[in-house]
């Protein structure tokens, strides 16, 4: 498996000669007890931080790592302050389902060895199958809303247009139990009501 790192360029001849040493790169899993678990946290594709996939100041790693030693996480959970959700979400990489979660972290529990690491070229080198696991996350959620929901879309776009309208962008021109008018930017849009709205 494939995991993305982000370092100075100052940081980069020391990281190619002598690997990403988790002494140094670790930081302490979240809720991991009194003598805590450090872990370098990895993304699964470059541009999960786009951040640092612009920073001109950065060069992305690549690590070539086994998958039988890596372990995934939502990061989400570490910033809600919530280490039980955290701690909850790690599984091993091997059995992480794309799309899953919104930030996936990779968790390398181990010191990298140079032999595992090269420089990504971000022109030639990103990966295509998809652009950055949020946007992964929110194709899997259209998925499963689709095939479990068939007023899926009624819901949403109504959804959508009641936003709009409590931000001014949109007005309710008409409405019964059944079906409501949307106007916005001159357009209108008939959107059906979803249970108990009107």
């Amino acid at each position: 498996m494939v995991a993305y790192f982000y370092i100075s360029k100052n940081e980069l001849v020391d990281a190619l000669e002598c690997g990403l040493k988790l002494s140094v790169y670790g930081k302490p899993i979240p809720g991991s007890g009194d003598i805590p678990i450090k872990a370098i946290r990895a993304y699964l594709s470059p541009r999960d931080n786009m951040d640092c996939f612009d920073d001109q100041n950065l060069v992305c790693l690549k690590l070539d790592l086994s998958g039988d030693k890596l372990l995934v996480a939502e990061d989400i959970y570490a910033a809600t302050g919530n280490h039980k959700w955290f701690n909850e979400s790690i599984v091993h990489a091997s059995k992480y389902m794309l799309g899953k979660y919104r930030k996936p972290c990779y968790l390398i529990t181990f010191t990298v060895l140079n032999d595992y690491i090269s420089v990504l070229d971000k022109k030639r080198d990103v990966p295509v199958l998809y652009e950055n696991s949020a946007g992964l996350y929110i194709q899997t959620l259209k998925s499963k809303f689709e095939e479990s929901d068939s007023g899926f879309y009624d819901k949403a776009f109504f959804g959508y247009m009641k936003l709009l309208v409590s931000l001014n962008k949109a007005t309710v021109e008409w409405n019964d139990d059944e079906i409501t008018v949307f106007l916005m930017d001159g357009e209108r849009f008939i959107l059906k009501n979803p249970a108990n709205e009107a």
